[in-house]
This record gives structure tokens, C-alpha cells and sequence, in this order.
């Protein structure tokens, strides 16, 4: 078998087993409803004062993202067959990254068709969505990279996961 094929099965492997836990649709639940609920209630969207500016759609996600970045990239019960894996650990390691970051990527789309929601009520800006999901993009890189590297050094999981969201706690209060 070829490294590609190993490396393509061995990602599909990570997303399916990550699918098959509830755990990731109930994080995926909490993330769009936080995300919803913050842009249309506390900007009072329906009371007339609200705006279709999407500052404040995206604006929601670093708080959230405190507990869905570290839920996502949770060690699953099952990773501990990853060592029989005829791969590298760089490689394993560069697909457990990957996987995670298009499981919380595919959360970040759904910032989409809210927005065509959004654009029924209103005008929108097409440079302000595009330029906040690519901006995500980066965000949700920088943060996947920290916790797959603490994923990586604490091998307990519920540590892992506390020191994870600890972690980006205190980088979410910097700013």
C-alpha cells in the first residue's frame, strides 16, 4: 500500500471514528446554538435595534471555542490503536491535526446559510462574511495546533482536555 493510500485511510479512519461518537454532534449542537442565540438575542436582531453587520456572529466564536476546540480534539477511547498504524508519528500526528480541523471547520461553515438568513432581514457585506471565514480559518489553526500539542505531551485525557481549555481561556482574556 501506498503512503498516500495509508495517509488517505488513516484520515478517513480519524473522521469516521470521530463522527461515530454523539459527543462531537452534541459539541456541534452547543457551538451553532451559542453562536445563533448570541448574534440574534443579545444583539436584540428582531427588536429593530439589531444589524446585519456580521461582527457580531463572529465575534461569538472565541468564546465558545474554549470548550468545542478542546471537545474536538479530545482523545477518543479508540486512538490507542493509532501505535499499530503502519506510519509515522509525524504523519499521525499532522492527520490527527487535519481531522480535527475539518471537523471544526465543517462547524464553521454553517456561518454560511446563516448569513443568508441573516441577508433576508438586511444587506450583508460578502467581504466581511469571506473575510470572517477565513479568518476563522487561521484562528481555528492556531488554536487545533495548541491542543494537539498538549493532546500530545499529557497523556491522560480528561487532563489534556482541562489544561486545553485552561490554555485558551487565558489566550482568549490576552486580547
Amino acid at each position: 500500500m501506498s503512503d498516500s493510500k495509508k495517509f488517505n485511510s488513516f484520515l478517513v479512519y480519524n473522521l469516521k471514528s470521530s463522527l461515530c461518537y454523539p459527543f462531537y454532534y452534541l459539541t456541534a449542537i452547543i457551538f451553532i446554538l451559542f453562536v445563533i442565540l448570541n448574534f440574534f438575542i443579545r444583539q436584540q436582531f428582531f427588536s429593530g435595534n439589531g444589524t446585519t453587520e456580521l461582527l457580531m456572529l463572529f465575534s461569538s466564536v472565541p468564546y465558545i471555542s474554549i470548550l468545542v476546540i478542546p471537545s474536538i480534539c479530545y482523545k477518543k477511547s479508540d486512538s490507542v490503536y493509532d501505535d499499530f498504524v503502519p506510519l509515522s508519528s509525524q504523519t499521525k500526528i499532522f492527520i490527527s491535526f487535519l481531522s480535527n480541523l475539518i471537523l471544526f471547520y465543517s462547524l464553521v461553515l454553517f456561518f454560511v446559510p446563516i448569513s443568508l438568513i441573516i441577508n433576508l432581514s438586511g444587506s450583508i457585506d460578502i467581504g466581511q462574511l469571506f473575510c470572517g471565514i477565513v479568518c476563522l480559518f487561521f484562528y481555528s489553526v492556531a488554536l487545533i495546533s495548541i491542543c494537539t500539542f498538549i493532546n500530545i505531551s499529557i497523556n491522560n485525557r480528561l487532563t489534556s482536555f482541562l489544561i486545553s481549555a485552561i490554555v485558551l481561556a487565558a489566550f482568549n482574556s490576552i486580547h
